[in-house]
């Protein structure tokens, strides 16, 4: 754990537009698996990315690789911006079916209400993938989420309380995670010890220096935000706002 040391970023550091150049083509342009790609198409969306889309892909791939903050809801419009990118990144790293306990995408949630939706939007748009997602909350009995995560999965949806129950009881390992993404952070409650919590997802294998990057996403990233955030700031980020 001592090769991983917290930056302690909280201000924000927004994308420098001004140098930034790109022709908004296609998906291809990111080397994107077809199969990503149709799910693409299937949802609806253009095959020509957005520019946040090419934003993110440089923030998160070129070096010096960097975390993405995002300033706004997670709505579909958001996650489409995103997931596919990770997804193409997560199962590139690791196209064969996933260890058991070792999951390559976790979704941390501060309800169950907000896991589920996270959820849904991520079965729909992978029920053509060969991907298994698996959801934790407490809003069920402990045995039912369990059960979901006994056979290998690609992505965990979870809590904060739940992860906190699965880091002390050692039911997962984070070795093989590309992209852990902190959902609507403005309802995260500031008497959690998150510190705590990275110690214990650090000594199970997660590297957030080198090995998978954080996605924080926020309406409101004041001071209760960015004091969470800084916990799980181990690499620079940008900002984007996702409003505009």
């Amino acid at each position: 754990m001592d090769e991983h040391k917290r930056l302690m970023l909280q201000e924000n550091e927004y994308f420098p537009d001004e140098t930034f150049k790109v022709e908004q083509n296609h998906y291809d342009d990111f080397q994107m698996h077809k199969d990503i790609i149709d799910c693409i198409a299937a949802s609806g969306d253009s095959l020509v990315p957005s520019l946040l889309t090419y934003k993110f892909y440089k923030t998160l791939y070129e070096e010096p690789k960097r975390n993405v903050r995002i300033h706004g809801r997670h709505d579909k419009k958001t996650f489409m911006l995103y997931f596919p990118l990770i997804l193409d990144n997560a199962t590139r790293l690791h196209p064969d079916v996933p260890d058991k306990k070792y999951p390559l995408i976790i979704y941390i949630h501060s309800s169950p209400e907000s896991a589920i939706s996270t959820y849904n939007m991520i079965i729909g748009f992978t029920k053509n993938l060969k991907i298994t997602t698996a959801l934790s909350h407490q809003d069920r009995k402990m045995e039912e989420n369990l059960k979901e995560m006994k056979k290998p999965f690609h992505i965990l949806v979870t809590t904060i309380a739940n992860l906190v129950h699965h880091c002390d009881k050692g039911i997962l390992r984070y070795d093989q995670t590309s992209s852990v993404i902190l959902v609507n952070m403005s309802h995260w409650k500031k008497n959690i010890n998150y510190k705590f919590l990275t110690d214990e997802m650090l000594k199970m294998g997660w590297q957030p220096n080198n090995k998978c990057d954080v996605i924080a996403i926020s309406e409101d990233f004041g001071i209760i935000t960015k004091n969470i955030y800084k916990e799980f700031s181990f690499r620079e980020h940008f900002d984007f706002d996702v409003f505009l």
